[in-house]
């Protein structure tokens, strides 16, 4: 193990670290992580653990670290999700006597020689007010938590190359929250993360606001090995089933864009958007992909409702209302039987048509099924059910 030491920074002054982990029912990971947080060869001043209402042993385990002073327990009476989480974290870190913040989940197995890495490359720049390692899974790569804006007119991200990480530091515009590092002072000028996203985007989100001082600088040289991947349901493709992370992914993406984009930008996205519901539901045209092309045209369609005025409302709050039931609000249910009158008008559309019968046919039928879809009490309770089983994964 390398010998611990005591870093200077702006003329002799000891540079004080700190971490926020936010963890919700993965007591293992939580475990080997603060381990590696206590091991590190430039020892954490203040390790902050945000406890997203685990109930699988977290809180008791926990205990036994509320006597040590490095230790702040934040014991949450509700899921808050990650957004929620890392807000908590970082509010409490704000009130530490820190000079940087590094954030990470429950599943990011920091090497001990993280700190240190970051320490050499934040005291030879002294602007830099944001930095990162690479991210690990499984001995490879993942590219996709260090990203460029590639088009900003278009709002094209694109994953930082890999040749970039041959190089000792690269700097780039958009970080997940694995590894990702901050200056203290910096969250007063930025703000905390938003709390209404719940998971997903929260880190772009933040990044976009980290840009305007001067973005991110990651070290190649300090690793972590991210633990989690992917549900496979939500690697194969757009179209493919989505589980309920992804309608917050969409939502949130669109409120950042509106946010942080100018109008030229805002119009891009949303027409991109628009042809993202449209694909969704021409599925339900296609009988073998019905059922996915209404599930997609729900997802995306809620994305936009909310997303475009995901502050404005209270209709996010009441999507997290219940998170073990899918979160959905009766507004919600609502306005997916309004998708699925939708696609009942498509599929019913559909069907003379491919018979080759009279458009005053086709006419009838699309009424005909729009209603049926109408009456369809149940159609929304079961897509609830997807859902949770989704999160009881």
């Amino acid at each position: 193990m390398p010998d611990r030491f005591v870093t200077d920074f702006a003329g002799g002054t000891k540079m004080k670290y700190g971490v926020v982990i936010v963890t919700y029912n993965r007591l293992e990971l939580l475990k080997e992580c603060i381990e590696n947080c206590i091991r590190q060869t430039i020892p954490f001043e203040k390790i902050i653990i945000v406890n997203n209402c685990s109930t699988d042993g977290t809180d008791e385990y926990l205990q036994q670290y509320k006597a040590d002073t490095r230790f702040v327990i934040s014991e949450q009476t509700e899921n808050l999700g990650g957004a929620g989480g890392f807000r908590v974290g970082l509010g409490l870190a704000g009130k530490e006597d820190l000079d940087w913040v590094l954030i990470i989940d429950d599943d990011a197995m920091i090497a001990e020689d993280y700190i240190q890495k970051c320490d050499r490359v934040i005291r030879r720049y002294p602007n830099v007010v944001a930095c990162s390692g690479t991210v690990y899974t499984d001995g490879k790569i993942q590219t996709i938590h260090r990203r460029v804006i590639a088009n900003r007119t278009l709002y094209l991200e694109k994953n930082v190359p890999l040749s970039a990480y041959e190089r000792k530091c690269f700097r780039y515009d958009l970080a997940t929250f694995c590894g990702l590092m901050v200056r203290a002072d910096i969250l007063a000028k930025i703000g905390l993360p938003k709390s209404e996203y719940f998971i997903w985007y929260d880190d772009t989100e933040f990044s976009m606001r980290l840009r305007k001082y001067g973005g991110i600088v990651n070290v190649n040289a300090a690793h972590l090995n991210h633990k989690t991947v992917l549900p496979s349901g939500e690697q194969k493709g757009f179209f493919m089933r989505m589980g309920w992370r992804t309608y917050y992914g969409h939502r949130n993406r669109l409120d950042a864009v509106k946010t942080h984009c100018s109008k030229v930008t805002q119009l891009v996205i949303y027409a991109e958007f628009m042809v993202f519901i449209a694909c969704g539901a021409g599925m339900c045209l296609i009988p073998k992909y019905h059922r996915q092309g209404k599930y997609i045209t729900r997802m995306l369609w809620d994305a936009w409702m909310d997303g475009t005025d995901i502050v404005k409302t209270k209709r996010s709050a009441g999507m997290m209302e219940d998170n073990t039931d899918a979160g959905f609000s009766p507004i919600l249910r609502r306005r997916l039987m309004t998708v699925d009158r939708i696609s009942g008008f498509l599929q019913g559309a559909s069907i003379p048509l491919r018979l080759h019968v009279s458009p005053i046919m086709t006419v009838r039928a699309a009424l005909r099924y729009e209603a049926l879809a109408r009456d369809e009490t149940h159609a929304a309770g079961v897509f609830r059910g997807v859902f949770a089983a989704d999160l009881r994964r």
